[in-house]
């Protein structure tokens, strides 16, 4: 009962210091190492998918693989997709709730203020 009970005081202190321990490396420069992992591993994600798509095909009979594999592949694209609707302003956003999520409503479909003021059309000085 007390094991229990430390357990889950540790995970409710653990959790409640996760936001504040995201924004302790809180900088405004652009990390090159930074920027390279989190490609490397989108990459290795969108290469995890066809084997996923694999692995779950030969779980099911040979008449049902098709179907299966492209349940993987379609579920990627709606990810896609939701991302370029509504992620960009959730990652990219004003933080709210302590940083754990945040939402900026002049970031739709991944349009920033600096691709306004680089475009063509914007009034040069």
């Amino acid at each position: 009962m007390r094991h229990r009970f430390f357990a889950r005081l540790c995970t409710t202190i653990g959790l409640g210091l996760l936001p504040s321990l995201a924004l302790a490396g809180d900088s405004q420069s652009v990390d090159s190492g930074t920027t390279a992992w989190m490609l490397i591993s989108t990459g290795l994600v969108l290469l995890m998918i066809p084997g996923l798509a694999m692995f779950y095909g030969g779980l099911v009979r040979t008449k049902n693989v098709l179907g299966t594999m492209m349940h993987s592949f379609v579920s990627m694209a709606v990810i896609g997709v939701l991302w370029v609707v509504c992620g960009y302003s959730l990652t990219f956003g004003k933080g709210i709730l302590g940083g754990v999520i945040g939402w900026n409503p002049d970031y739709p479909s991944m349009s920033s203020p600096c691709s306004k003021a680089n475009s063509p059309s914007s009034p040069r000085p």
